[in-house]
């Protein structure tokens, strides 16, 4: 459907005609004829107006990346979307001495993000699209011994060597992860200190 219902002689260019490289169909099949164009910019088939015109868009290369690009943009999907947080260590995080922690990537893209519960949640039932991104939930030690420590011949892990255990495991879903978590002391808290005393009784 054109844009108005009347044009005058001075807007209307009739009479051309394209061998290829210029115009398509709007379902992307390449168009050679003849053809009109508009002052509003509209193109259609036939050297002028007709009832079997046909609206032609310009011409791209509907293998190319970039048209598939612009092809997926256009498509809506029913999949929610993730807010990237910053972890919030509470007492009862460091009372525990462990802290889940939940990470999300995109496929095709090298970037990872650190996302709450409730977006990890939305990722494993699927309300985020599983085809698009991967993620894991992580354990991650913040309190305790920072290197191993033996106690009667006995190995007790230390915060360093479990944090590397469970970055090993995220690697299994996200082989990147170990750049992202280079620092495997990250939120540690020392709770080997002393309290002062109370000098006013």
């Amino acid at each position: 459907m054109r844009q108005r219902s009347y044009y005058s002689i001075a807007d209307v260019t009739t009479g051309l005609y394209t061998f290829g490289g210029e115009w398509m169909y709007a379902d992307g099949t390449e168009y050679i004829g003849a053809y009109h164009t508009y002052n509003t910019g509209e193109s259609y088939t036939q050297p002028s107006w007709n009832d079997s015109s046909i609206k032609l868009v310009p011409y791209e290369d509907i293998t190319s990346s970039t048209y598939r690009y612009k092809q997926t943009k256009t498509i809506e999907t029913k999949f929610d979307s993730f807010t990237s947080k910053k972890l919030n260590i509470t007492k009862h995080d460091v009372d525990m001495g462990v802290v889940n922690r939940y990470f999300i990537k995109k496929i095709n893209e090298p970037m990872i993000y650190e996302i709450g519960q409730t977006d990890y949640n939305k990722w494993t039932n699927k309300q985020l699209d599983t085809n698009l991104y991967v993620a894991v939930e992580l354990p991650w030690a913040i309190a305790g011994p920072i290197e191993d420590t033996y106690v009667n011949g006995v190995m007790n892990i230390g915060v360093v060597t479990y944090n590397t255990r469970q970055v090993k495991l995220a690697e299994q879903t996200i082989p990147t992860i170990s750049d992202h978590l280079s620092n495997l002391t990250e939120y540690y808290m020392d709770t080997t200190y002393t309290v002062a005393k109370d000098i006013n009784g």
